[in-house]
């Protein structure tokens, strides 16, 4: 957004797919309420719902304050705390209602240094500044990616086509509050210099006669004044003297002046200690570059070859793109055709500081590792697999031809084998079976005592085999009858609770089965009131042989 129209550029496979230059309406300015409705017809080409397009924008920021830095080496870390803290030093600001950024220019040796420093532009913008900028694309239903300064956005220029000549270059940027001066040798930034001289100089000197005149007005008015008489030698004094365009062309012609001193200062504090370089050129981005008039007054005076910035050559332009009307035409679209250049990962951006492009590039370094390790430890997979694989063939080889000779020597089972097998069996059965006869009622007794309660105490306890009455219970496993006395203490209203619960206890129990209540009674035991009891459980016998089956048509 410039003093006088909207300027957009569109790239696509890094050529100019669509550019359009479009002038504010008469009374229209970038503070209206009705821009944004402007801003939406004039995008609606370039961002459509079916084609949406990177927006980076360029405009008026006047809280704009920037230094070029040159610094010790550090790493990158130390090197953004030495930026902000000597970028504050000289300039303080509040951290919580202001936007820092800065971006590295390069390492550069310094006049009779020995070591390397770093070079860097830093700078700062109100977030209002910012918000409201955002705010106006905002309202018309566009999304914002990158705000971007005039600094960078000439950078990005020069950095796509470098200056082949040996010394210095400039490249000026002259906007409505300030301007932006910066020394290019080749497509690195050397110096860079923003001081608060603009168009302002020129528009408001008429803007005071004229004070319903809008910057857009203004503008056009000096355009045409300078194109009557683009010097006010060239006109005679009395025609001069009653000629509007002559008063207006003469007035521009002095106040511009103040600008090119601006420029031959900053030109003398870069030339000091380097008397061997020669700068022989100024190029000219912007507003500025539409008033040839002024562009060849500003080579004049600081004695360089001084033209607009015209980029839009036939290699950058699509081939079914034209060319604009003139150099003059390519030197105002400069600053939109250097924000379309744009790198979203490394152009310094308002809207994504240093701080998260620093944090996505350690997303990136983590994401790269472990993409890395992943391909490592996949690999490693891989290598053990195959060697696993071969291993296990070398294996299977062998273990077919150990199966062969075996074959050879094996014994073939027969009968005598065989019953010989049962009758180890048999004996290891009988065996075992003798040690759970033997270990039964130490394991009746521990399972006993882990289910009694400190309120039940045991009196008797006796074991026997379960007799067998006639054949109704042959086939069934064998049991042991185990008989429990006791008596139970406590309070005589729970004692009878307190022995339901022994026996739902011992019911739990999966050694214990059929347990039954055959005697409950009152007793006293030292005096104090007990509830005497005896219970009847059976356990599986396992030492004992199970009755025989009954035969295939006898009754059971």
């Amino acid at each position: 957004m410039d003093i006088d129209a909207l300027r957009v550029v569109e790239m696509s496979r890094g050529r100019v797919s669509q550019w359009a230059n479009v002038p504010y309406p008469p009374g229209l300015q970038p503070s209206s309420k009705e821009f944004s409705a402007f801003l939406k017809k004039s995008l609606a080409d370039f961002h459509s719902v079916f084609r949406r397009a990177s927006l980076w924008a360029v405009g008026p920021l006047p809280s704009l304050q920037v230094r070029f830095l040159s610094l010790p080496k550090a790493r990158p870390r130390q090197l953004s705390n030495l930026v902000y803290w000597t970028f504050r030093k000289e300039i303080p600001f509040d951290a919580a209602q202001t936007v820092f950024d800065y971006d590295v220019e390069g390492d550069v040796a310094g006049a009779g240094q020995a070591k390397k420093t770093t070079d860097a532009t830093a700078y700062t913008v109100a977030q209002a500044d910012v918000n409201g900028l955002v705010d106006l694309f905002d309202r018309a239903g566009l999304h914002v990616d990158g705000v971007l300064i005039p600094s960078f956005a000439l950078r990005n220029l020069f950095r796509l086509h470098p200056q082949s000549q040996p010394g210095p270059a400039l490249g000026l940027y002259v906007g409505s509050e300030a301007s932006a001066l910066l020394f290019f040798k080749g497509k690195h930034v050397v110096s860079h210099r923003v001081f608060k001289t603009g168009m302002n100089v020129m528009l408001d000197v008429l803007r005071d006669r004229h004070p319903d005149w809008s910057p857009a007005k203004t503008y056009q008015t000096i355009a045409a004044a300078l194109q009557a008489v683009p010097s006010a030698e060239e006109a005679p004094p009395a025609e001069a003297a009653a000629s509007d365009a002559s008063q207006i062309s003469s007035t521009v012609h002095t106040a511009f002046g103040r600008l090119i001193q601006q420029v031959e200062r900053s030109m003398s504090a870069y030339l000091v200690g380097r008397s061997e370089e020669e700068i022989r050129s100024i190029h000219i981005a912007g507003s500025l570059a539409g008033l040839p008039p002024l562009v060849r007054e500003m080579g004049s005076k600081l004695g360089l070859a001084s033209q607009p910035l015209d980029l839009f050559k036939a290699g950058l332009l699509d081939s079914k793109v034209p060319a604009p009307t003139g150099p003059e035409e390519g030197g105002m679209l400069a600053l939109a055709l250097g924000a379309a250049l744009s790198d979203p990962s490394h152009t310094p951006n308002l809207l994504h500081t240093y701080v998260k492009r620093a944090q996505e590039a350690r997303q990136a370094r983590w994401r790269m590792v472990a993409i890395v390790l992943g391909i490592a430890v996949l690999a490693l997979l891989a290598v053990a697999g195959g060697m696993v694989s071969h291993r296990n063939r070398i294996l299977g080889q062998e273990l077919k031809s150990y199966q062969t000779q075996i074959k050879q020597f094996a014994p073939y089972p027969d009968r005598a084998m065989i019953q010989s097998m049962v009758n180890k069996a048999q004996m290891d059965s009988q065996q075992l079976k003798g040690m759970a006869d033997r270990s039964l009622p130490v394991a009746a007794l521990n399972q006993l005592a882990l289910v009694t309660p400190e309120e039940i105490r045991l009196t008797s306890i006796s074991m026997g085999r379960e007799p067998v009455q006639g054949k109704k219970d042959a086939g069934g496993p064998p049991k042991v009858l185990l008989k429990v006395e006791g008596m139970v203490f406590g309070a005589p209203g729970s004692q009878k609770a307190k022995l339901a619960a022994f026996v739902l206890r011992l019911e739990d129990a999966e050694m214990f089965e059929q347990v039954s209540q055959y005697r409950t009674e009152e007793g006293r035991e030292g005096g104090e009131q007990v509830l005497l009891f005896g219970l009847d459980m059976k356990m599986d016998d396992l030492a004992a042989k199970p009755a025989p089956k009954a035969k295939e048509g006898e009754a059971p």
